[in-house]
């Protein structure tokens, strides 16, 4: 799961200055620090087409954001994710006799570039009616918010690479902003051939950004195969979330499960590149040391 990143966000070079000491990078980056934030919710996972609840799913991804230059924004994130029996709710360890693990990413980074505006056909907002032929630029009298947002990944765990399409927004209302991130994946992996599709929906209310009894929220929708539950693209995920402020915000069976199970480096996101890149290392040797290990017990 991806978070979204407020790419509208804008600031003068002595309000930057004061947030950065006068110090314009961060690790080599552009200094735009945004606070952390979480992502959390519930959510199931279906078989297709039966519809049967395979397991339940809850969990949180944690990031924030560091500007790279004018116009790309820089989001460092971890998340982790647990299936839960969808009788009692307790966390599976187990299916059909197979193990089950979380989903659980230590790092993810993604870049958020604003790209241009194509002439559209209907207006941007209810209050501004934009003719057919009219295409919009930065500069322009019309609202920036709604042209397109170009994603693309850095590092990610096990390097895989999937296409980015562009995210897109439209109004609902007058001060209702919905964010719509489409992911299409079909890619040869080193053992199989996996195909999936997800789409991110995200709904702000723009007039009152501040409001914490009015997060942003999230819908999220993937179909494909999701081992050991499903096989051959029949596994249906749906999760419902919303925005954070703090680690304290978290429901507390979350908290307790980061904080009793060996998970504490999810309460923060990455620092920097140089903590990612660690981290890279580390997750390479282990794999590298599970392959020879699997070499060796073949023999």
């Amino acid at each position: 799961m991806r978070t979204g990143i407020d790419m509208n966000i804008t600031s003068s070079d002595e309000e930057h200055n004061v947030a950065t000491n006068g110090d314009n990078k961060i690790n080599g980056d552009h200094a735009f620090p945004s606070k952390t934030v979480f992502w959390t919710g519930q959510g199931q996972l279906y078989s297709a087409p039966s519809g049967k609840v395979l397991a339940n799913i809850d969990g949180f991804d944690v990031c924030k954001a560091v500007r790279v230059s004018d116009d790309i924004v820089r989001q460092f994130s971890r998340k982790i994710f647990w299936f839960r029996d969808p009788n009692t709710n307790e966390i599976m360890t187990e299916f059909n006799g197979k193990p089950v693990r979380p989903i659980k990413y230590d790092f993810q980074v993604f870049d958020y570039k604003r790209g241009m505006a194509k002439p559209l056909p209907m207006p941007l907002s209810p209050s501004s009616a934009v003719p057919q032929s009219k295409s919009l630029d930065w500069d322009d009298e019309y609202d920036p918010g709604l042209v397109p947002i170009n994603p693309s990944i850095v590092k990610s765990m096990g390097s895989r690479t999937v296409p980015c399409m562009p995210i897109t927004t439209r109004y609902a209302g007058k001060g209702t902003l919905l964010y719509q991130m489409p992911l299409f994946i079909d890619i040869q992996t080193s053992k199989v051939s996996y195909q999936a599709w997800e789409f991110y929906d995200y709904t702000t209310d723009v007039t009152d950004c501040a409001n914490e009894d009015k997060p942003p929220s999230i819908s999220w929708s993937r179909q494909g195969d999701t081992p050991p539950f499903c096989h051959n693209g029949d596994g249906v995920m749906h999760f419902l979330g919303h925005r954070v402020n703090n680690f304290e915000d978290l429901p507390r069976h979350l908290r307790e499960l980061v904080e009793n199970e060996d998970y504490e480096m999810f309460k923060n996101p990455p620092v920097d590149m140089e903590e990612v890149l660690e981290l890279e290392a580390e997750f390479a040797a282990k794999m590298k040391a599970r392959k020879t290990h699997t070499v060796l017990s073949s023999k």
